[in-house]
């Protein structure tokens, strides 16, 4: 219940500050802001307001390091968006530098991403052919005991399969 005393006293104590404010006279507008904030608001800009220049930075370090934050290229959209929303314009405008910095980052996922899924498969793939030649490799070891690991992985290469013998070989395990 504090809490909502305590912001209706600061809203009460801020509407009075607004009226005091609204009732001086420019000459004591400025004297009253310039004495508290430190700036002259009626003067022109405030002294540390400076122009954006962050877009020539970030272009400047993607060309020497060749890559940027998220962050950076989400502030750049931000700015871009909003820019345009503030000049009632229907499109955004971005420099191709920019462009080119969030098509690389996001192709370098989606590449990344379809590499993983493909692995993934082929893994799932490779899975499949280990316990086939397994099973072969068993069969042919019950029958002929005495065989090498790579008499077996010529046997089972020969019987269909299109795989080089030496990775066959290399995959199967003689169980005792």
């Amino acid at each position: 219940m504090s809490t909502k005393r305590e912001r209706a006293r600061r809203l009460a104590a801020e509407r009075r500050e607004e009226k005091r404010l609204s009732s001086l006279s420019d000459a004591k507008f400025s004297e009253d802001t310039r004495n508290k904030y430190g700036f002259d608001p009626m003067a022109g800009k405030p002294p540390e307001a400076k122009p954006y220049d962050g877009t020539e930075k970030l272009i400047s370090r993607f060309k020497k390091q060749g890559n940027v934050k998220d962050i950076d290229l989400a502030r750049e959209l931000a700015i871009s968006k909003a820019a345009s929303e503030f000049l009632e314009r229907s499109e955004v405008d971005l420099r191709p530098e920019i462009i080119d910095m969030i098509n690389r980052k996001l192709v370098s996922r989606i590449t990344s991403q379809r590499e993983a899924a493909k692995a993934t498969k082929l893994k799932k793939q490779a899975v499949a052919f280990h316990k086939l030649w397994q099973s072969k490799a068993d069969e042919i070891w019950q029958r002929h005991p005495y065989l090498s690991k790579n008499a077996v992985a010529m046997r089972i290469s020969r019987d269909g399969s299109d795989h080089d013998p030496d990775w066959i070989r290399r995959v199967i395990a003689k169980r005792k």
